[in-house]
């Protein structure tokens, strides 16, 4: 199964993020099947994600635009996109489902994008906030007060999955894309 995860590339953030994300990097690498897609950069709490991986022999494809190749980018199987819409773009057709980890704007788009494109019916992937250290909570404060002050639909909130432990993250994405694929041959 490939995971896209999102998350920080800056080394700057407090040693709890990286934790965290070595966490899920071990709860990913646990599953023999377990394919990492990510952003490129060996930075970071994502970074700590992909060092995991690589460690635990797992496959990994980056996933970089044009204007930072090379940037520490060097991935055994990397994808060069022509922009930062190419390359969101790509990430989601290369991946079966997506986790966010605590990061920057850069973050925020990719998993927003990946909501409202599931909300707009273009994928039905699985999409997880992993709230480490409630790291998202305010988001996730804000998207309750678009729901009830009118501006998005409640709905909105099955299109993704919110939890602090990542092997929660890993046993609903894979519930999720069981679901998905007992629903696709009943078709």
């Amino acid at each position: 199964m490939k995971i896209f995860v999102a998350g920080s590339m800056s080394d700057d953030v407090e040693q709890k993020y990286f934790e965290s994300a070595e966490q899920l990097g071990r709860v990913l690498a646990r599953g023999k099947n377990n394919h990492l897609v990510f952003g490129g950069f060996k930075l970071g709490p994502v970074g700590r994600v992909y060092q995991v991986m690589k460690n635990a022999g797992r496959g990994i494809t980056s996933i970089v635009p044009r204007a930072y190749a090379g940037l520490d980018t060097q991935c055994e199987n990397a994808i060069i996109a022509g922009t930062m819409s190419e390359r969101i773009q790509r990430i989601l057709d290369e991946s079966d489902a997506v986790i966010a980890i605590p990061g920057g704007t850069g973050t925020l788009l990719e998993l927003l994008l990946a909501i409202d494109t599931k909300k707009a019916g273009e994928h039905n992937k699985p999409i997880v906030l992993l709230n480490s250290h409630n790291y998202f909570s305010g988001l996730i404060e804000q998207f309750e007060k678009g729901y009830t002050e009118g501006f998005a639909e409640a709905k909105q909130r099955e299109c993704f999955y919110v939890t602090d432990n990542p092997g929660d993250a890993v046993a609903y994405i894979r519930q999720s894309l069981d679901l998905n694929i007992k629903t696709a041959r009943k078709r």
